[in-house]
């Protein structure tokens, strides 16, 4: 339709961001607006379906309780988003029984947009401890991305030192 406005990758991530996780789960149509068919998650070895059932439980295992950071870079097709917040340990999470703890978690996750939807994703997640144990994922970034992204990733290792062991 004529006038339409064209979003930016990193307006399909901000609204994706935004919208998709409420307190009732996935918002679908929000997903289904942000989303590839052909979507993949490096991180969650996965397709959209595996990879929402997996964070689903992930987001469910901790209850949010604020956001102490979020900065989003974009630069042509790739998106990064690292935020930190402050939660509560209520659910299992990579076979850890909940401990009721409030941890402060810093995450950075990575997105190619294609033709104004999602196509690919990698993430990492860091914690202050064993309550909230990373499995193993392969590291691949893409070089031309890794100079504007370094700085980002510096502050969070210096963050996740400070925080310590649960």
């Amino acid at each position: 339709m004529a006038g339409d406005h064209v979003k930016t990758p990193k307006e399909v991530v901000q609204r994706f961001l935004d919208a998709a996780w409420t307190s009732e789960g996935w918002n679908m149509d929000v997903i289904e607006e942000c989303f590839d068919e052909r979507y993949w998650s490096h991180t969650w070895q996965g397709d959209l379906a595996h990879t929402g059932a997996r964070q689903g439980r992930f987001f469910a295992a901790l209850e949010q309780l604020e956001e102490l950071e979020s900065a989003v870079v974009a630069e042509g097709d790739l998106v990064v988003h690292r935020s930190r917040r402050r939660v509560r340990h209520v659910g299992e999470i990579f076979g850890v029984a909940p401990t009721g703890r409030e941890v402060v978690v810093d995450h950075v996750e990575m997105w190619r947009v294609a033709d104004g939807k999602i196509a690919e994703h990698w993430g990492d997640l860091g914690a202050g401890g064993a309550a909230l144990p990373r499995p193993h994922r392969p590291r691949r970034l893409i070089p031309s991305f890794w100079a504007r992204l370094r700085p980002h990733m510096a502050y969070q290792r210096a963050q996740n030192e400070r925080v310590g062991q649960l």
